[in-house]
């Protein structure tokens, strides 16, 4: 409790903290943009795969030419793939982010006053860990930073 309540003292501080912190560990928008090319790339290595099958059937592409010439739209085709992939995974990262420190800041707000008991919602919205140091002594990790007691 005496760890929450040395956060809830500075909450108007911690609130106005913890939105810009929010909108910056949070922005989607540079890894949206990268997906849009990657998606862009993905699209265009597709279409020349389906020429490319499309001219060996039409003109019998010598087996050498077209096996060399499909692995490498292949290769780009599984890069591209693959880095949406990794950008879908950083995107989703960043939402489960954002919810926490939403969380966290949301129930922040809305205590009024010091705590006087133990109060579970309060504790899952804005503790991360407890880790002990030595007896007596605690490290409380709060979802956004640390305060050690």
């Amino acid at each position: 409790m005496e760890a929450i309540n040395k956060k809830i003292a500075s909450k108007n501080s911690i609130i106005r903290q913890y939105r810009t912190i929010i909108k910056t560990l949070t922005d989607t928008s540079a890894l949206e943009q990268e997906r849009a090319k990657q998606q862009n790339e993905h699209d265009v290595v597709e279409g020349l795969i389906r020429r490319l099958i499309a001219e060996n059937a039409q003109v019998g592409l010598d087996p050498d030419d077209y096996a060399r010439h499909e692995e490498e739209l292949l290769a780009r085709y599984d890069a591209a793939k693959s880095t949406m992939a990794d950008i879908e995974a950083q995107i989703q990262e960043r939402k489960d982010r954002c919810a926490k420190l939403a969380a966290f800041t949301r129930a922040l707000e809305k205590q009024d006053g010091l705590i006087t008991g133990f109060d579970e919602q309060l504790w899952n919205a804005t503790v991360e860990s407890v880790t002990v140091i030595e007896k007596g002594r605690m490290a409380f990790m709060f979802k956004g930073n640390k305060i050690t007691d």
